[in-house]
């Protein structure tokens, strides 16, 4: 079994191997009446969206052993800024440079082949991700929610920044049978506000049959705008990961994030 990367959060394991485990979470105020439950058949599905970004502008990585396709050619000769939280546990953003190393993959090489990747930086704190193609301000960052989890249909998390109150709402139609394949379809996890008398809602994801809901894995003010960001894994699969950057700050008017970068991990 493949040992994926070091993904930082009170409630995902510190190392997982394997296929994704379910994690522990703080139960999530449930949202009653949510006009994101959808109403359709379950013949109905939603096409996965993730917010566009057609000239790949932004690159997303995360440390660790990848397969040999889940690291880009040439990762080391660009600019890069992680998240990162130091042994004291103060996250801060810094200037990060990499270190891109061929290692054996246990999953397809055989003998002396070497065709995985591990990532590492010179920043030795622990890394949340690394982005390239945006320049981020070294600065301290608050983490606004205290412990992550999957955000399963009809749940909600709420949190404050700078006196506004944001909300993550998940919605879906619920499995009519309790061992269905699919716990539920229709699967969309939605950001809103109220700012300056204006109302956003994002979409961030949508899944039509997922294994799991999305988990969040951070929130907090990355791009220092004073609008918090997301970090969240929007793979929906139980054996990938999809580490997802939300950023404020490059939102396009009437929006609430810009999609910054994705990184996919596959597992077992």
């Amino acid at each position: 079994m493949r040992v994926l990367p070091l993904i930082i959060s009170a409630v995902i394991v510190a190392s997982y191997v394997g296929c994704r485990p379910r994690n522990k979470q703080e139960p999530a105020i449930k949202l009653a009446g949510s006009g994101l439950v959808t109403k359709q058949s379950e013949n109905d599905t939603v096409t996965k969206e993730l917010p566009d970004d057609a000239q790949g502008k932004f690159k997303l990585l995360t440390t660790g052993t990848f397969h040999h396709d889940e690291v880009a050619a040439g990762s080391e000769t660009l600019t890069w800024y992680g998240l990162f939280k130091s042994k004291h546990g103060r996250y801060f953003i810094s200037p990060a440079q990499i270190k891109i190393k061929q290692v054996k993959d246990d999953m397809v090489d055989e003998g002396v082949a070497k065709t995985g990747w591990e990532v590492t930086t010179d920043v030795k704190d622990t890394c949340f991700f690394l982005l390239s193609g945006y320049t981020l301000s070294t600065h301290t960052v608050e983490r606004l929610l205290p412990t992550a989890g999957e955000m399963i249909s009809g749940q909600v998390q709420k949190y404050q920044y700078n006196d506004v109150d944001y909300t993550l709402a998940a919605g879906g139609k619920k499995a009519l049978k309790a061992n269905a394949v699919y716990p539920f379809t229709s699967y969309r996890l939605h950001c809103s506000v109220v700012k300056s008398g204006i109302s956003y809602n994002d979409l961030l994801v949508a899944h039509s049959k997922p294994d799991y809901g999305c988990t969040i894995l951070f929130v907090g003010d990355v791009d220092g705008d004073s609008v918090p960001d997301l970090l969240v894994d929007t793979s929906g699969s139980e054996n990938v990961m999809s580490i997802t950057l939300y950023l404020s700050k490059p939102a396009e008017i009437g929006k609430l994030f810009k999609h910054a970068g994705t990184h996919t991990i596959t597992g077992c």
